[in-house]
């Protein structure tokens, strides 16, 4: 379940197009998120995490990112555990920023607590998950992106999505091995090609920006075999 949030709702933000910049930007977010990472704080060996959050605001027609990574200061029973996604997104909240376009979030992969799946990258935990779907900043459509610390090995997908990869077994994840990011560099302008409404084939493959975003740095364009349910 993804609560009241519904997958793929299409936002028009005047004069800015939020997912085209995630699209241009993505590899810096990656950076952004491996220097948080480097930030993180533990009384004892890791994990070690750093996230990073891509947000717009209605209000004011801006877009902030906000970065944070994980900390776990206390041993014993009851540890002082603060997540590196939680973090990012409290400042985000915290500067009014209406609207989650993307969370960008690295650590070593290990498999995850709650649904003891096993992932190419580290899944944002249970907890984090109940708590972004909780908050009303949190779409259907916002783009989690998971990536290897050291190499670029990324998983991506609508919030609404990812959090059904924990939910069910019906869901196969997708990781991509794109080192240095190559493909991102055509990204933008396949972004731009799709959302122009050119490709005939657009009603069949993919319905909102976020969407079309996915498929502009998976190379879905060219060979669209990747399921965006």
């Amino acid at each position: 379940m993804t609560g009241p949030r519904i997958p793929g709702t299409v936002l028009r933000p005047g004069g800015i197009d939020p997912w085209r910049l995630f699209v241009a930007q993505g590899p810096n977010l990656v950076e952004q998120a491996r220097d948080a990472r480097r930030q993180a704080r533990h009384y004892a060996k890791g994990p070690y995490v750093g996230s990073v959050v891509l947000a717009y605001s209605h209000a004011t027609d801006n877009i902030g990112i906000f970065t944070g990574a994980n900390q776990n200061l206390a041993p014993g029973d009851n540890p002082t555990k603060v997540c590196a996604e939680r973090v990012a997104l409290q400042k985000a909240v915290h500067h009014k920023f209406s609207h989650v376009i993307a969370m960008v979030t690295t650590g070593e992969p290990q498999p995850d607590t709650q649904s003891g799946k096993a992932f190419a990258t580290l899944h944002t935990c249970g907890i984090d998950r109940a708590v972004m779907q909780a908050r009303p900043e949190v779409y259907g459509d916002t783009l989690i992106m998971t990536v290897q610390p050291d190499k670029d090995v990324f998983e991506l997908y609508p919030f609404g999505r990812f959090v059904d990869l924990h939910d069910t077994d019906a869901l196969e994840p997708e990781h991509h091995n794109d080192p240095g990011f190559r493909r991102w560099q055509a990204g933008v302008s396949d972004y731009d090609l799709y959302q122009s409404g050119l490709t005939p084939s657009r009603d069949d493959i993919a319905a909102s920006p976020a969407d079309l975003a996915v498929m502009a740095v998976t190379g879905g364009f060219r060979c669209p075999i990747i399921s965006l349910d």
